[in-house]
């Protein structure tokens, strides 16, 4: 599992530090299968019975393995938002099982907004459920979501790595339909080079192509950006043709005389102005794709960039100059930096010519999708590269908000107003990655894209009266590790794990998490864990001292070697942050904390900082003076604390998550809440 590496994910153990963590695979649930599994949320036993039981019997596990040690208290949180969506399933089913049976806790049923807690009997545990912040939205119905906990004119935004996913049925064809537009090439026809239906879309090339502008700029004079974009390299296995025009774009925007002082601003507010230089390497005057027989021709700007960018590789790698290349080390580098440029399936080029060719209908490929995207807005001028970009993205999903996910019906709370839903799938440095499997990096352009990109979407959001004052949830597990970040930028933001913090207040231990600090390597790095699955025999799973997680101090490494990067262009947006109207987080009463410096000084459970997801580094970003934030208004706020219900069984969500009523436990001498009428089969199974 590659998301053990980072932390903020829930199955990194550094993640909870330094409390004791427990992780478990449900048997057979793929990602699709768990995806299917949440969507159909309180449903999901009627509908998937055999994927939700086996989740539920690794909830079950779960809770022996914690008592077995000795415990007495298990919060549980799922690495995934679709868990969150579908827990009133698990709930009513976990209160079926038999004499394991879990049944509501006599002291709260719930920690926090829709945070069910349990008690097993059969092991005398105490046992939370707070999978993730869609537990908080998992149902339509506003007397069981979050819509009816926060003021007349607040929003929670919450954002996620795919937001398509999010629907089924006709809601799913409706949303997905606005993305088709960005998705198929109008130039591709049954006579085209190849066949590109099943490769990745155009909107995802040009993310590529943004995504490494910024990580690039400047790479002539910094050897730890060059490593940096070489291990990206080295894994991706496709886009490598966009992302090597992108740092093709931002060396040539690098060379204009405006647009800022450092590379890094030209490549932000230059590479949308490059235009006749696409247009001339992509097509002919009449928008015609130029013919296979010139395009050589046409892009050998990039590949005479290319070249020299295999040199300073070598050097910089190498240790010295590799001179001019024979035609088959020429062939063996280009591999090396694009992969097969083929399209999936097709077998790779057997000839230097052949894969030159490939490359440069690749190259023709990414030009292209520049322009045709750029042509879809008429509120920017220019390629959709860097400033453009973010603006275009920004502004897609504030209409998708507003004109489609506001009417579409759905099995969630997301309306497009009060809960707008914000998609990550193409944030330059991150969607292509989490769709892929592939590292979400700790350089500092990956935080601040999602960052600008939010930013301006708040901001459309709010200047438009589309949205009220905000608080942030991350539904996505590799959002988790951004929420610190967010935090020192001053936006209340809430995930998994500081969700965690926020059900343990209703404890007798609220929680603090710490950051993992290393100094020379010591605490030594955990090992990750890792599965062979032999095809004539059972799985199994063991740690490998070969495979250490990633650590804070060492993504901390990674954040600092490009500290300087987007320095002033993450200043300049946090300024911009200031601006945009917050909501408080109220526990009760209680009016909860975020950041750093309220983390310093809070008692547990009082701030919501997540410090154990923070990298191990003084600061995200260079402060300096900043104007003071809006003031939050006393009615703008978002209420984490249930509701108290003196009958419980009246409470709708209690129905929703026990599914019963009140009944006299006579072994505890007192009235408890719990499911009536449980009955098991032979198994051990439970129904209701």
């Amino acid at each position: 599992y590659k998301i053990q590496e980072r932390p903020g994910d829930p199955s990194n153990p550094l993640t909870f530090w330094p409390y004791q963590t427990f992780s478990v695979i449900p048997q057979g649930i793929t990602f699709q299968k768990c995806r299917d599994v949440g969507k159909h949320g309180s449903n999901a036993l009627r509908d998937f019975p055999l994927e939700t039981s086996a989740i539920c019997q690794a909830l079950l596990a779960l809770a022996e393995v914690a008592s077995r040690r000795g415990y007495k208290r298990l919060m549980i949180v799922g690495d995934c938002g679709y868990y969150a969506l579908a827990a009133e399933a698990f709930a009513r089913n976990l209160s079926c099982w038999g004499n394991q049976s879990w049944v509501p806790h006599p002291d709260c049923v719930f920690t926090s907004f829709r945070c069910p807690r349990f008690r097993s009997p059969s092991l005398d545990l105490d046992i939370i459920l707070c999978l993730g912040t869609t537990q908080m939205i998992s149902s339509p119905a506003p007397e069981k979501n979050l819509s009816t906990q926060i003021g007349d004119d607040t929003s929670v935004v919450y954002l996620t790595a795919d937001l398509r996913s999010f629907y089924v049925g006709e809601a799913h064809e409706r949303v997905s339909a606005e993305y088709e537009q960005f998705f198929h090439r109008p130039w591709v026809t049954p006579k085209w080079h190849f066949n590109l239906d099943d490769d990745i879309s155009m909107l995802d090339v040009v993310a590529r192509v943004n995504g490494s502008i910024l990580q690039a700029a400047g790479i002539k004079n910094n050897e730890d950006k060059l490593f940096e974009v070489v291990d990206t390299l080295l894994e991706t296995t496709s886009g490598s043709a966009a992302y090597l025009v992108g740092i093709f774009l931002a060396d040539a925007a690098s060379q204009l005389k405006d647009y800022g002082e450092t590379p890094v601003e030209k490549a932000w507010h230059g590479t949308l102005h490059l235009t006749n230089l696409v247009q001339g390497m992509a097509q002919s005057d009449d928008g015609t794709p130029h013919p296979e027989d010139i395009i050589l021709e046409k892009v050998s700007p990039v590949f005479e960039y290319l070249e020299d960018f295999i040199q300073r590789i070598s050097h910089v790698i190498m240790g010295k100059s590799i001179g001019i290349l024979t035609e088959k080390e020429q062939f063996h580098m280009y591999a090396v930096l694009f992969g097969n440029p083929l399209p999936t399936g097709n077998p790779p080029p057997t000839t230097f010519k052949e894969f030159k060719l490939a490359a440069a209908l690749r190259i023709q490929d990414t030009l292209l999708s520049l322009l045709a995207v750029g042509d879809l807005f008429d509120e920017i001028s220019g390629l959709p590269i860097g400033k453009n970009y973010a603006e275009m993205l920004a502004l897609y999903q504030a209409h998708l908000n507003k004109y489609v996910l506001s009417k579409v019906e759905a099995n969630h709370a997301i309306d497009g107003s009060k809960i707008p839903l914000f998609d990550c799938r193409f944030v330059p440095g991150f969607g292509f990655n989490v769709n892929r499997s592939l590292t979400v990096w700790t350089s500092m352009s990956n935080y601040f894209w999602i960052s600008t990109v939010l930013l301006r979407f708040s901001e459309i959001m709010q200047e438009k009266g589309w949205m009220g004052a905000v608080t942030y949830h991350l539904e996505c597990t590799e959002l988790f590790s951004f929420t610190p970040f967010f935090h020192e930028m001053g936006l209340p933001v809430v995930d998994g794990v500081n969700g965690v913090l926020i059900a343990s207040r209703s404890t007798d231990a609220p929680m603090r998490f710490v950051n993992f600090k290393q100094e020379n390597h010591e605490p030594p790095t955990p090992s990750a864990m890792v599965a062979d699955l032999p095809e004539d025999s059972d799985v199994s799973y063991y740690r490998d001292l070969s495979l250490p997680l990633r650590t804070t101090t060492q993504d901390g490494e990674v954040y600092n070697n490009s500290l300087g990067a987007c320095g002033t262009l993450m200043a300049a947006d946090a300024v911009r942050w200031k601006k945009i109207r917050l909501a408080q987080p109220l526990f009760d009463g209680f009016k909860l904390n975020w950041g750093f410096e309220s983390y310093i000084i809070s008692e547990p459970g009082d701030s919501i900082y997540p410090a154990a997801s923070a990298l191990d580094i003084p600061e995200y970003f260079e402060q300096g003076e900043l104007d003071n934030p809006s003031q939050i208004l006393e009615e703008d706020f978002v209420q984490y604390a249930q509701a108290k219900i003196e009958d419980s069984s009246m409470d709708p969500n209690f129905r929703s998550f026990f599914g019963g009523d009140i009944y006299q436990d006579q072994r505890r001498g007192r009235k408890s809440v719990a499911v009536k009428n449980m009955q098991s089969d032979k198994r051990g199974m439970g129904s209701c």
